[in-house]
This record gives C-alpha cells, structure tokens and sequence, in this order.
C-alpha cells in the first residue's frame, strides 16, 4: 500500500461523491435526479471497492487509516465495515475447499456432482446469486447473527464488540445519511438515492460473479 496512490483514489472517489450529491439535492428537473442515479451507482460500487481494499489493509500503510476509511466508507455502502472484513478474510481462507461447505453461496461445486445432479449448477446461477445478495445486504447482512462467525457457533469472535459497534454505527448512519438526503432534496432526492443503491448492488453482484466465476488462479 502507498500513501500517495492510497489518497488519491480516496480522492478522486470522494469528488465524484460531492459531484453527485450536489446534483441528487440542488433545485431542478427531476430528470436531472434520475440522470444522475445510475452514476452514483457506480460510484457507490467504487466505495465499496475502497472498503474492500480498506479491509485487506491494502488500500493505505496502517491499520488505523484503513479503518477509518472502511468505517467510512460503510456509510454510503450500507455494509458493516468490521463484521464483512473479518467474515471476508474467512472467506479467502475457504474459497474452494471442499471440506469447507455450507458457509458461504459462493460454494464450490465438482464436475462430478453438477453431472449427478443438474441442479447443483444453479447453486452459482448468476440471478440465484443476484437474489441472495440482494436478500443479504439490504437485510441480513445489518443482523450480528447472520455472519458465519456466529453462525457456526461455538465462542464469541475475538472482535464482538468491534463487530457489534460497527453494526450500531452502520445502521444509524445510514438512516441519517438517507434522512439527510431526504431534507435536502425531498422525496425525489430520496428516491433517486434509493435507485443508486439499487443499482450498485446489481452492479456490484453482477462483477462479483464473474470474478469467482471466470477468475484464474
């Protein structure tokens, strides 16, 4: 990680958020709102990218500075910052392992088992996929209990209450953030926000199937 290429990129990111927000609130045709929600779709997908990066501690040198960056950047994701960064290290630790099931949607499934049986290949459908993330981040994903830490059961994670507090964080500062978006720009603000979520988590499920799908090793 660098400081320079690191700051840029938050940079870079947080003025195409400022962009965006001006048009999303300021006074003038609705087309003007809906026009802009597909883009700040994408940019949303772009923070969420600086949380991921964030959370594999690669986007800057530090601990601290990734952290406060991923918490931040959790606020316009909607994603908890510390449950989905200790749950997704998890998963680059599994990724591919048969003897490791049943955790993760992103299960793998053998040759041998897609012929035996047919349905077994629409475990990693890419509208299957759509539809558990969907499911997930806009509900299960703000809930302590859905995170395979507690799943799997036995003690507590070492970080419950990090995990706890950033759940705590998340969601009240995602309601504030559409609160405000909502006070400055009224309803069609707030719907437009709506549809930019929407659309980056469409947009965000969709790369992310073709990244475990056709990704080489």
């Amino acid at each position: 990680p660098s400081w320079g290429r690191g700051l840029l990129q938050v940079a870079d990111t947080s003025a195409a958020l400022g962009v965006c927000g001006v048009l999303l609130v300021a006074d003038g045709p609705w087309r003007v709102r809906w026009a802009v929600a597909p883009v700040l779709g994408l940019v949303f997908v772009r923070v969420f990218l600086l949380q991921h990066d964030a959370g594999h501690h690669s986007l800057l040198p530090g601990r601290l500075a990734n952290h406060l960056v991923g918490h931040a950047a959790s606020v316009l994701s909607g994603i908890p910052f510390e449950p989905f960064r200790t749950e997704h290290a998890w998963h680059h630790k599994i990724q591919g392992r048969l003897d490791l099931r049943n955790f993760d949607h992103f299960d793998p499934v053998t040759d041998d088992e897609a012929r035996r049986d047919p349905s077994a290949r629409w475990r990693g459908h890419p509208l299957r996929v759509l539809a558990q993330n969907l499911g997930s981040l806009l509900v299960r994903r703000k809930l302590r209990g859905a995170y395979y830490m507690y799943r799997r059961g036995g003690e507590r994670p070492p970080n419950h209450a990090a995990i706890t507090a950033s759940l705590w964080f998340n969601a009240l500062s995602h309601v504030a953030l559409r609160v405000a978006v909502f006070a400055a720009g009224g309803v069609a603000a707030w719907r437009a926000l709506v549809a930019a979520h929407v659309t980056s988590l469409v947009v965000g499920t969709v790369l992310m199937w073709v990244q475990h799908n056709f990704e080489t090793v």
